[in-house]
């Protein structure tokens, strides 16, 4: 089967990127024919799509597109949290920030809040993807204090790799979350009142960082419970998806 992929975000980095690369890996190894279709920025890769695959994209920041590709995690909130966690907590916990940032300005502010933190704080960077499954495997507890996502593949994959998990319940997320892994080990934080869709109220920040110290500390003092992560693997997605591939192919009569 030939099969077009599209997406709107580049294929080299965001966690839609590492999904699109890993269906498009197991469309081949199932003996079918992918293509890609995607946003792109100058500079960027094809990522990790294996070569020979067709890929076509879009250019981001032209004329057409001017904008750039901005999720904002609420990182900074979540060095600011530190401060507020207990003192038999603060002298426990280490923070690793894994990841890209999205300007100077952006990454200052955030090293002067660690800066004031109570607990170690590592810039790790953006890391290869053995040294994530490491990264992940060496701490307790995943924190994804965002203030918007759409499907946020990092919080399975730090399930799938033994964490426990403390995520903003943003729109629709802890819906899928709960109907997917009902066992996952998640401890879900009200977002603060937000200007827009990504904006929050600055004045609703301090109110949203005590609950998120609040729910970093209730994941540590919790057990891990056993979470079988394989219902949402590369293999069992890609296999739901050529299934629908190949009820549409079969017309609107098609057997399902």
């Amino acid at each position: 089967m030939r099969i077009l992929n599209i997406s709107a975000q580049k294929p080299d980095s965001t966690g839609i990127g590492t999904y699109l690369s890993a269906l498009v890996r197991a469309q081949l190894a199932a003996g079918h024919e992918p293509a890609v279709l995607c946003g792109a920025a100058p500079g960027d890769t094809q990522g990790d799509i294996p070569p020979g695959v067709p890929v076509f994209t879009v250019d981001f920041e032209t004329s057409a597109l001017p904008f750039k590709i901005c999720i904002k995690k609420g990182v900074e909130s979540l060095v600011r949290a530190l401060g507020r966690l207990s003192p038999q907590a603060a002298s426990v916990v280490e923070l690793t920030l894994v990841g890209g940032h999205g300007d100077e300005t952006e990454l200052e502010s955030i090293r002067r809040a660690s800066a004031q933190a109570p607990c170690p704080v590592e810039f790790a960077g953006r890391l290869p993807r053995d040294e994530l499954v490491r990264a992940y495997r060496s701490s307790e507890v995943f924190v994804l204090p965002s203030f918007f996502e759409g499907l946020p593949l990092v919080s399975i994959e730090a399930i799938a790799c033994g964490c426990k998990v403390v995520m903003t319940d943003l729109p629709g997320v802890r819906l899928w979350m709960e109907a997917v892994l009902p066992q996952a080990p998640v401890t879900w934080v009200a977002p603060p009142a937000m200007l827009d869709v990504d904006t929050p109220d600055p004045a609703a920040l301090p109110a949203f960082e005590r609950r998120l110290a609040r729910a970093v500390e209730e994941a540590l003092a919790a057990a891990t419970p056993v979470c079988d992560p394989s219902g949402v693997s590369w293999d069992a997605c890609s296999a739901r998806i050529l299934e629908v591939a190949r009820t549409l192919k079969g017309g609107c009569h098609g057997t399902r």
